[in-house]
């Protein structure tokens, strides 16, 4: 009778190990190493200051969790600031480099513009980027750091994110209540969400067996108010929302983020969503005449690179010659921003 107990207790013990433990080790495993490394901004991707007349930039650096992360203010002279833009970059590409013309945009439409570089990009301290709930978490200590700058910490705060950048503007909201106004630009609603796609389309389907084993783990490393849902964050909080995305996105495919958001929020008269049938995910925002220019550029890049792998050398010499600045510093939509910028302007009125 004993050895049948004890026989027992051993085939328990695997099944709970088999269905538990160890597959939370091996998600948990595969996780860590998907956002272990780090991220710079790729040279063709590369703003400068003097890409734009006028702006002017001040770095700073604040903390979040133990890491020194580094900051970068926008500004022209004598700016009648209305508020403060903090832009949010996606994953991926490096820091907030990218969006200089974003901020540029901001900027002369009267805020003040704060970016920052991510856990583990460019500037920024951290080995690798540990996850995407760790931006929110960055973000939340930018928003803190800037409420105790004495030239903009009164100012309403509005939020720009792009991709992981539009996630955690919205998902941020789970930590505060003290944002005029959120425009995201090709976001998603849960943080796995990602993670899920990356894993079926490496593994298949099966691979969702491990989704729960993976929502775990994440929520046992960055707690919960970081890792879960945008939408009960939308629902209790007053700020504007503007949502904006292709349906040809490839990278966040628009049923990931839109498509939720618009089936929870259409009807909410705080909310404005733009929805674009051919922009799909980088160039959601800048106008028609620059996607042109820039595909045209890209096939240009892609025939010089041909099958080899130029040398760093190579590619700067190419992108000095060929890239036109103009056109690549002024690509945005302006229509686009120009509507982000009033609804930004009207919620600073409102909480001014």
């Amino acid at each position: 009778m004993k050895r049948l107990w004890l026989r027992a207790a051993i085939i328990a013990a695997a099944v709970v190990l088999t269905l538990t433990v160890i597959p939370f080790c091996i998600s948990g495993a595969v996780y860590s190493a998907v956002f272990a490394r780090r991220f710079q901004t790729a040279e063709h991707l590369k703003f400068y200051v003097d890409d734009f007349e006028g702006l002017t930039e001040e770095r700073m650096t604040f903390e979040s969790k133990g890491r020194t992360l580094q900051g970068y203010l926008y500004s022209r002279k004598d700016l009648d600031a209305k508020g403060v833009v903090v832009i949010c970059h996606g994953f991926g590409g490096g820091g907030c480099n990218q969006y200089m013309d974003s901020a540029d945009f901001f900027v002369r439409n009267g805020f003040y513009t704060f970016m920052f570089d991510a856990t583990g990009n460019d500037l920024s301290e951290g080995s690798g980027t540990c996850g995407i709930p760790q931006y929110t978490i960055d973000l939340d200590a930018a928003i803190s750091f800037i409420k105790q700058d004495e030239r903009i910490g009164q100012l309403p705060v509005m939020l720009f994110g792009h991709s992981m950048g539009g996630f955690s503007a919205c998902n941020v909201l789970n930590l505060r209540d003290d944002i005029a106004s959120v425009a995201e630009i090709a976001g998603f609603c849960e943080s796995t969400d990602m993670i899920a796609r990356e894993g079926e389309q490496a593994a298949g389907k099966i691979s969702l067996i491990l989704m729960p084993y993976v929502k775990l783990f994440e929520t046992l490393a960055f707690g919960e108010n970081v890792s879960g849902d945008v939408i009960p964050a939308l629902k209790n909080s007053d700020c504007t929302v503007m949502v904006i995305h292709s349906a040809d996105d490839a990278t966040v495919p628009i049923e990931y983020g839109y498509d939720k958001l618009y089936k929870e929020f259409g009807g909410d008269d705080r909310f404005t969503f733009v929805r674009y049938e051919d922009r799909g995910h980088s160039y959601a925002d800048i106008s028609d005449e620059a996607r042109e220019y820039l595909k045209k550029y890209n096939d240009e890049y892609k025939a010089f690179c041909g099958e080899g792998d130029p040398s760093p050398e190579m590619k700067e010499r190419f992108l000095k010659d060929n890239l036109d600045r103009t056109v690549w510093a002024g690509a945005l939509d302006k229509e686009l921003y120009g509507r982000i910028a009033e609804m930004f302007k009207a919620a600073a009125e409102k909480k001014g």
